[in-house]
């Protein structure tokens, strides 16, 4: 696997692979409707593609295809996390994250925060990120709960 910033042109693989990751890891901790509602973003190429240009997006590539992204933005938000359910729990997302943070620290950033999806949060957790509060957001009109997650970074 290979982790590469993300290019022109991979909007439509890291769209399917956002909607896969949503539709399909999702599913025993939350409903259809709650997943459909969550992963109608993906839908519209132009939202998706505005969601992908408020981030700077890592793109975790194995045998030419993105299997995961992962997105930072200029104040630490994690703004993205999405891993294909065929390549999930294989360490791609931590090594995602991981890259980010390394990133974030390099250019200064000392707080780290993130909405997480329940399917998310074991792994923020384990990369020392800590819940603040619960909170549901309305996708499509339906609640979905999602932590507030962060980290702070040791001042030396």
């Amino acid at each position: 696997m290979i982790i590469r910033s993300s290019i022109p042109g991979d909007e439509e693989a890291l769209r399917a692979v956002c909607r896969r990751a949503i539709l399909v890891s999702g599913r025993e901790l939350y409903t259809p409707e709650e997943l459909e509602a969550w992963a109608g973003f993906t839908a519209d190429r132009k939202a998706f593609r505005d969601f992908l240009g408020t981030q700077r997006a890592l793109v975790a590539v194995q045998e030419g295809r993105p299997v995961g992204f992962a997105g930072l933005g200029d104040d630490g938000y994690l703004a993205s996390l999405y891993v294909a359910p065929e390549h999930a729990r294989r360490g791609i997302g931590a090594a995602l994250v991981r890259r980010l943070l390394h990133t974030g620290r390099r250019e200064g950033l000392k707080r780290f925060h993130a909405h997480a999806s329940k399917v998310a949060l074991p792994l923020f957790q384990a990369l020392g990120f800590t819940v603040l509060r619960e909170e549901e957001v309305l996708r499509g009109g339906v609640p979905l709960l999602r932590y507030v997650v962060v980290r702070e970074e040791a001042t030396t």
